[in-house]
Formats: C-alpha cells, structure tokens, sequence
C-alpha cells in the first residue's frame, strides 16, 4: 500500500508538471524483477494513470549469484532455478497490455546504470535487487543521480532493504 501511494504521488507531481512544461513520458525503473510481480503491480497503476506516456525500464541479470556455501535452503534452492524464473518474469511480462512500453535489461545493476542513463531521467526508482547492505548503498548511490531534478519537480527512489542479511564486506 506505501508503495502505490508513493507512486500515485509522483504520478500527481508529474501530471502537474507537465501542465507547465512538456515534459517527456513518465520514466520508471525497478532494479531486482524476480518473477515480474512488483513490475505488473506498477504497470497498472501507470497504465491507468498515464495511458500510453510511460516508459519502464528492468534490471536484472538473472544469474546465479549464490555463493557454493552458502547453507540457506531457500536461497540456494532461488539460485539454482535463475534461468525458469527468467522464463517466468519475460512470460508475465508478455501478457500485459502495453509491452511495448517495457525495457530489460539483462545486466548487473552497476552495469546497467550507463544504459538507463541514455534512455532519460527518471521519474521513479524501486530499487529491489541485492538485499545485502553494500549492494542497495550502490543501487541508490548510482540511480539517485539519474533521477529528474528540475527546480519544480524532483524524481524519487524507493529502496528495499531486508534487515539481518548478511553484508558481502562480512564474507
């Protein structure tokens, strides 16, 4: 519920803003698409918010980051099954309406920054990839310097982070 209130509101600045100026479509990036669920549940809202004056943009590079050790069922059973989950994510993502508003790009979130950098300024940034400390410091360090900054409207960024994981400095 945060989240899509936290959308909407920026979907109002937007809107108000473009009353102003020209503004080009509204540009939303998620970093971390797992299966594409949190991406359809936003695609929706912009969709009936925006039409068609949307771009959004995924980074995920789909690929087993799991270290050999590591002793957790679950996670090592999700790194083993990278390459279905990636069939699932393009699969859901293929029943939408408006797929063509969508771009993936198959990187490492720090490989992806001068990618998403030539496709606009954003208006909005999830940031839900690595839930290790150092990895969401990166994404939002990076991504915050991609976000809109005009003196009448500002981007914003929403970053999960899941508290009592692990840092990659631990290992």
């Amino acid at each position: 519920e945060a989240m899509e209130k936290c959308l909407n509101k920026q979907i109002d600045n937007y809107l108000l803003n473009c009353e102003k100026t020209s503004r080009p479509p509204f540009v939303f990036l998620e970093v971390g698409s797992y299966i594409g669920t949190s991406f359809i549940f936003f695609h929706k809202i912009l969709e009936s918010r925006l039409k068609n004056n949307y771009l959004m943009i995924s980074v995920d590079p789909f690929e087993n980051t799991v270290p050999a050790d590591e002793k957790e069922w679950g996670v090592k059973f999700m790194g083993s099954s990278v390459n279905k989950i990636y069939f699932y994510f393009l699969y859901n993502l293929s029943r939408q309406s408006n797929y063509k508003n969508f771009i993936h790009i198959r990187r490492k979130s720090i490989e992806a920054v001068n990618i998403v950098r030539k496709l606009g300024p954003l208006d909005f940034a999830y940031i839900d990839g690595s839930h290790y400390y150092k990895s969401v410091y990166d994404d939002v360090e990076n991504y915050f310097k991609l976000l809109v900054n005009e003196k009448d409207y500002k981007g914003i960024i929403m970053a999960i982070f899941l508290a009592g994981l692990r840092s990659v400095d631990d290992e």
